[in-house]
């Protein structure tokens, strides 16, 4: 079985492994060598019967569509779907749930008889990380989300707007884009997004550090931290913290430099590998339409 899969292998047929199963589920993505989807979701699979394995599918900006059309054909379930793909998954999809449409991303998409549906389990995959890594509520927090103008940081920042949290502060290099996402916001269907304070602010704001202070919850929604030599997603060297929960996306390494700063300045800090777990039990749901064991998956997860 290879690591990594291409386009190029889905047009040769489904890639079998060495156990003989076919490729039933993949995580698409650039770069997606580092994903940890498939020890997630394989015991989740064979424990619940469902033939097949789950890889890892490399694929360049505009191969998204092609690849979903050729993995509906040959059988396969579903995708999901990772950076930098959400935003192309979504116009490739021929329906979206409402999750997709309110946190305007895709990051599972089911094949199905009638076509392309995609849905979105960021959202409620951080409401339920963060719950368990906080013990609190999402709408408990102050929130502040580095990155909002991505993908998923744009999905986080909708699901806080829908569960109403006491107020939200996006940071993006972009502000074109938060611009476009306040607009978003300030139209979703939801009562409890229409009391959220909503701030906007870039990554050079001299009141950032003001906005951070305030902040009961800082989540980094970047991809800073993949890399062992990335810059700190913001510096908090002048912030007490003591009072504050750090929540990273990123989950590779364990411990990201931003996550052991926060953790210097007496911060609660947790890593994306239960964002990953909890949005991953959703879409094997979705793919399967069975329950699956999320302590199998945890302890899958965790395996080193």
């Amino acid at each position: 079985m290879k690591a990594v899969y291409t386009l190029e292998d889905l047009r040769a047929g489904l890639p079998v492994n060495e156990a003989g199963q076919e490729l039933c589920l993949a995580v698409v993505g650039n770069p997606v060598e580092h994903s940890k989807s498939p020890q997630l979701h394989q015991a989740a699979l064979e424990q619940a019967g469902v033939a097949g394995f789950y890889g890892r599918l490399h694929l360049e900006a505009g191969e998204l569509a092609q690849a979903f059309a050729l993995g509906r054909s040959l059988g396969m379930l579903g995708m999901n779907v990772t950076v930098p793909h959400k935003h192309e998954a979504m116009a490739a999809c021929d329906r979206l749930d409402e999750s997709a449409e309110f946190l305007g991303a895709v990051n599972t998409v089911c094949f199905t008889p009638e076509g392309l549906v995609g849905y979105n389990t960021d959202g409620g995959g951080l409401s339920l990380a963060v719950a368990e890594a906080f013990s609190q509520s999402l709408n408990d927090f102050e929130v502040t989300i580095l990155g909002a103008g991505g993908g998923a940081g744009a999905a986080v920042a909708a699901q806080c707007a829908i569960e109403g949290v006491k107020s939200l502060h996006l940071v993006n290099r972009s502000m074109d884009k938060l611009a476009i996402l306040q607009q978003h916001l300030s139209v979703l269907p939801v009562e409890a997004a229409a009391d959220v304070d909503i701030s906007n602010h870039s990554f050079a704001d001299t009141d950032l550090p003001e906005v951070l202070a305030k902040s009961s919850l800082i989540i980094n929604a970047t991809s800073l931290g993949l890399n062992s030599d990335d810059a700190l997603p913001c510096d908090l060297a002048s912030i007490d913290a003591s009072n504050q929960c750090y929540y990273d996306m990123v989950y590779q390494p364990d411990l990201t430099p931003w996550l052991q700063q926060a953790q210097s300045r007496g911060a609660k800090i947790a890593d994306g590998l239960t964002m990953l777990l909890h949005q991953g039990a959703l879409a094997f749901k979705l793919f399967t339409h069975k329950q699956p064991d999320i302590e199998l998956m945890r302890r899958s997860l965790y395996t080193k």
